[in-house]
């Protein structure tokens, strides 16, 4: 542990080049994160070393590749200093295509795989260009449906707000009514509930209650209309045959049967 710590320590006087390395806590939380940051930035370390080899590796080649070119000018007469102006300018065109083609030398196989990788890549980009645009004509026909959309239903709600606006004093209007219906029901229960209060306090008759009142009046017609039909008998007894004894029997029957739904009725009515 204490030479793990040593080497952090050594590490971060590194980093900080000669710098007061700041306070920090020995514990296992931070020794762990600062052993994550050591392995990555060693890793980081290593890539910057790499690249900058592979630099170093490429600029010796390309001086290389010039001193060889150069020598090859030279024998045949063609060095720079013996070229026109615009032989220059061609040869330092040929320079700058070779670097934006990013060519490892500048022989024509090299020039062609670059033209070609080059002409794959414009490909490529028309590619996803085409793709892009039908994104976009597809977004830009959505984008006018969305306001065609938002157009109609700004409309419709103009059209409610209107609406809204005038039928607001309907509703006041209802509101008062219902308040003013919701204050009269309670105050309705008020009185019903003391009238039921009254009622038993003087041991009122149920039966003279408004229910049993409006089947009583039912129970009554009813008997008047099964004593009608008795009544139109007995009128019919006027009018009798000349055998007087039968006509008196019936008669008789009948004014029997007539006094009973009579007392009958007399009795109902009595209790109601």
């Amino acid at each position: 542990m204490q030479r793990f710590v040593i080497k952090i320590h050594s590490w971060l006087e590194r980093l900080f080049d000669g710098q007061p390395v700041p306070q920090y806590e020995v514990n296992a939380t931070t020794m762990n994160m600062l052993e994550n940051l050591y392995k990555l930035n060693q890793v980081c370390d290593n890539d910057a070393h790499n690249l900058i080899e592979d630099v170093k590796q490429k600029a010796l080649e390309y001086s290389y590749e010039a001193l060889r070119l150069s020598t090859i000018l030279s024998t045949l007469g063609l060095d720079k200093s013996s070229l026109s102006q615009s032989g220059n300018v061609s040869l330092n065109n040929l320079a700058k295509i070779a670097l934006i083609l990013k060519l490892k030398d500048t022989s024509i196989s090299s020039y062609y795989c670059g033209i070609h990788h080059l002409a794959r890549d414009t490909r490529s980009v028309e590619r996803m260009h085409n793709m892009e645009k039908r994104l976009i004509d597809a977004l830009t026909i959505k984008h006018r449906d969305s306001i065609v959309k938002s157009s109609a239903l700004k409309r419709t709600l103009r059209e409610l707000t209107d609406h809204a606006a005038e039928t607001e004093p309907k509703l006041e209007q209802r509101l008062r009514e219902t308040a003013f219906l919701g204050r009269k029901s309670q105050e309705y229960q008020k009185i019903i509930t003391e009238l039921k209060k009254a009622n038993k306090e003087v041991n009122m008759d149920p039966s003279l209650y408004h229910s049993n009142l409006v089947k009583r009046a039912k129970d009554l017609q009813m008997l008047k209309e099964e004593l009608a039909p008795l009544q139109a008998k007995w009128k019919s007894y006027h009018s009798l045959p000349a055998d007087i004894s039968l006509a008196k029997v019936k008669l008789e029957e009948a004014k029997q049967e007539m006094v009973r739904l009579e007392m009958e009725l007399e009795r109902r009515i009595g209790s109601i």
